[in-house]
């Protein structure tokens, strides 16, 4: 079976990019809470703060100053103003297990303390689907006719998403009409995150995401995600198929 990597891309511009959607991630984890904790007040200070206070485990609060400098409504520092040009990588992977580990501890917090899980899971199933398509609505203004844009043009799109990352993506098979591929570094990658008891509730969130990101670019592709392995690596597997 021959496969591809994904698209390489410039190393600074790589981290930039990556920079953006690991916030991404977060800006969904705070949309989360206004519909798990809506009626969270706060005094002076930050209200998205005070709500992950209720949700996360008290040794990862003292990291959350973070999380409220890096928001996405106001001017990113720049990553070389933040971190030594040697270490942005490592900075990165660090920012991005904190944020999935923020955002699986929120999950499962309110799992653990509603009396409806499967209501809440499609809300939360709503919402992240709708972010998906705003996201993608957003960075994509793609105005080509349906036949002048192609399955694998729109599996790549995936590259200016919240989920992308370095290698974050390995096409299996692709045709005018099928396309699929493996997401590698999903939370079930991370050996921190793969045993959490609500890491295939969050992978079930972001297969969510794929379809409303999809649906923003072409409303007509049918999207299937299914759990896979790839080698001894547990992984998703996306497909791709166009029904026009």
């Amino acid at each position: 079976m021959e496969m591809n990597t994904w698209d390489r891309r410039d190393p600074k511009l790589e981290d930039d990019r990556r920079y953006q959607h690991i916030l991404e991630i977060h800006h969904l984890t705070q949309i989360w809470l206004n519909e798990i904790a809506p009626e969270a007040k706060v005094s002076a200070g930050s209200p998205r703060l005070h709500r992950l206070e209720r949700f996360i485990p008290p040794n990862l609060v003292q990291n959350l100053w973070l999380l409220e400098k890096l928001k996405l409504d106001k001017l990113l520092p720049d990553l070389s103003t933040m971190v030594d040009a040697t270490s942005v990588s490592e900075f990165l992977d660090e920012l991005e297990e904190m944020i999935w580990i923020v955002q699986l501890s929120v999950l499962n917090n309110a799992l653990e303390h509603t009396t409806d899980a499967a209501s809440l899971i499609n809300s939360l199933e709503q919402i992240t689907w709708q972010e998906g398509k705003i996201q993608a609505e957003a960075k994509w203004n793609i105005n080509q006719t349906r036949a002048e844009l192609s399955i694998s043009d729109i599996a790549k799109t995936l590259a200016d998403s919240a989920i992308q990352k370095k290698d974050a993506f390995l096409f299996e098979q692709q045709n005018s009409h099928h396309c699929s591929f493996y997401w590698l570094t999903s939370p079930l990658s991370i050996s921190s995150l793969n045993h959490h008891p609500s890491v295939l509730t969050l992978c079930q969130l972001y297969h969510q995401y794929m379809r409303g990101f999809f649906y923003g670019i072409e409303k007509s592709i049918k999207v299937d995600v299914t759990p896979s392995t790839l080698g001894q690596k547990r992984v998703w597997r996306i497909t791709l198929l166009s029904t026009y």
